[in-house]
């Protein structure tokens, strides 16, 4: 009876025993390290199934008030065994700690169930003697699409970028802690930034997905069809197609065509995933577009007025098609754009045309006699009221003030480094961060001092009532930048170029594209 009982709960616990679990293990390099010594923790993840399991870890590793606490955050295990590597955590405080316990939850991939691992706690000893500096805990929530942190950065007067194999890195020192706490700055944020690479990864592939579903119906549809046939019937070749939408399928389209060195386009416009406003445009109805402009006497007039102001023609951009078009022709001086013609044509006909001036420099040229005049008088009236009162000493107390992080620099110093990463053919690395000095500048510019997504940048913008020309051209570029830096997309010089020229140019002011 005693066996036939033993054998009985043997059978029952034996598929309970076999059935397969994702094992964790939490690791250190050293159980007993210095004060400033770099602690690195990692969890060795086993899958026992064949395919790749998406889990949801759950871990905090404190060392003396510094490190971090992930509420939630996603990685996907591959078969067989991988290690996650954290950011180091640097220890300022001597003592004895214990790490705790990392818990993960996934979904069977052989029984489609919900279940939850643990790991093992670690016990960290710090030798040495306590410095005093500050310390932080940054808390990070990066699952199921969203991002949250509630880490505070205090910034100093210089920022300092750096570029691993991790990712991209912004260090913002402080004048008044010294390196340590430079350092203590530098691993919250690199924390913080894994997590927005993450995200910016799922977003990366949502958009490749909802790109070529786009394509589909492009292609497929019959206005784009027959003007496609067309085209091809008379030589043409298609050489590049451009598509910009969001993962709702709204944007814009462009398929260029080329022969013998002329080029034509099919352009369109996407919303929720109907095709709309489709033209066909060639460079001969282009270039006849523009000779049409040259010869109007109203074109010849506004021209030889803004030469004479010392302004000098600069770019011809061309909007629609022989039939109906809008032309834009921008006067520049010192590099900056002062003016622009704006002319709309039909059929090489000129229907109205106005010269636009750059509002900011007008306004300028406009106030700065008045203000003269103003200084003048007010200045008077203090020399004769001073004039008359006795002369006396007054004590002046003079109080020091910190000087706030100048942003528009530091995004200078970030496209440098853009640049020159660019000029060694670095362009993974030169794209990243020329898409983290756009996200930079315009965050500090509303006064957002975390880093901020592409998407959480775009609805920022959108509170802010930016019109949508500038959002389509901010979304596109930082688009193309996460295409480089994420997928597998080989980008022409001029296209990083254009993109830079165009940052560039919204720091100083420059372009009427970025406002």
């Amino acid at each position: 009876m005693k066996w036939s009982i033993m054998l009985i709960l043997f059978l029952l616990l034996m598929p309970v025993a076999c059935a397969k679990q994702i094992s964790i293990t939490k690791e250190v390099e050293s159980n007993i390290v210095s004060v400033n010594e770099n602690v690195v923790v990692m969890l060795r993840i086993n899958n026992p199934f064949d395919s790749s399991v998406l889990l949801q870890i759950r871990d905090k590793n404190i060392i003396g008030n510094n490190g971090y606490d992930i509420q939630c955050m996603e990685y996907e295990a591959k078969p067989g065994e991988s290690v996650l590597k954290y950011e180091p955590i640097i220890p300022f405080s001597p003592g004895r700690y214990t790490l705790d316990k990392a818990q993960a939850s996934y979904t069977n991939p052989e029984t489609g169930k919900q279940e939850s691992v643990e790991s093992n706690s670690v016990d960290i000893e710090v030798k040495g003697t306590g410095q005093g500096y500050a310390q932080g805990i940054t808390t990070l929530y990066a699952c199921n699409g969203q991002y949250i942190k509630s880490t505070s950065y205090s910034y100093g007067t210089s920022t300092t970028i750096t570029i691993s194999s991790g990712g991209t890195q912004i260090n913002y020192p402080s004048q008044s802690q010294g390196n340590i706490n430079q350092r203590v700055q530098q691993n919250q944020l690199n924390q913080d930034m894994n997590a927005v690479k993450r995200q910016m990864e799922r977003e990366v592939r949502k958009r490749e997905e909802a790109i070529k579903q786009a394509e589909e119906k492009i292609m497929n549809n019959s206005i784009v069809r027959d003007m496609h046939n067309a085209l091809i019937d008379s030589g043409y070749n298609l050489t590049n197609k451009n598509i910009d939408v969001d993962t709702s399928q709204t944007g814009s389209f462009e398929l260029t065509y080329e022969k013998n060195g002329s080029k034509a386009w099919i352009r369109g416009s996407i919303k929720n995933g109907s095709i709309e406003h489709v033209e066909k445009v060639t460079q001969e109805g282009m270039d006849k577009v523009i000779k049409g402009l040259l010869r109007d006497p109203a074109f010849k007039k506004y021209d030889s007025m803004l030469r004479r102001e010392g302004l000098k023609r600069g770019n011809i951009s061309v909007k629609g098609n022989w039939n109906k078009s809008r032309v834009e022709v921008s006067y520049e001086k010192n590099g900056r754009e002062e003016a622009k013609i704006i002319a709309k044509i039909e059929r090489g006909k000129v229907k109205s045309i106005m010269v636009k001036r750059n509002k900011a420099n007008f306004a300028y040229i406009l106030l700065l006699p008045i203000a003269l005049i103003i200084f003048i008088i007010i200045a008077y009236y203090l020399y004769k009221r001073l004039k008359r009162k006795e002369q006396r000493k007054v004590k002046i107390e003079v109080k020091q003030v910190k000087r706030e992080e100048d942003y528009i620099s530091v995004t200078r110093k970030m496209l440098s480094k853009a640049k020159g990463l660019h000029d060694k053919g670095m362009e993974k690395e030169a794209y990243a961060v020329l898409a983290c000095a756009i996200r930079f500048y315009y965050a500090r510019k509303h006064g957002v001092s975390k880093e901020l997504t592409n998407a959480e940048l775009l609805a920022l913008m959108k509170r802010k009532n930016y019109s949508k020309a500038v959002l389509l051209q901010l979304r596109k570029n930082l688009n193309k930048c996460a295409l480089v830096e994420f997928a597998k997309y080989k980008p022409k010089k001029y296209e990083f170029d254009k993109i830079f020229e165009w940052a560039l140019g919204c720091i100083e002011k420059r372009s009427t594209a970025c406002s």
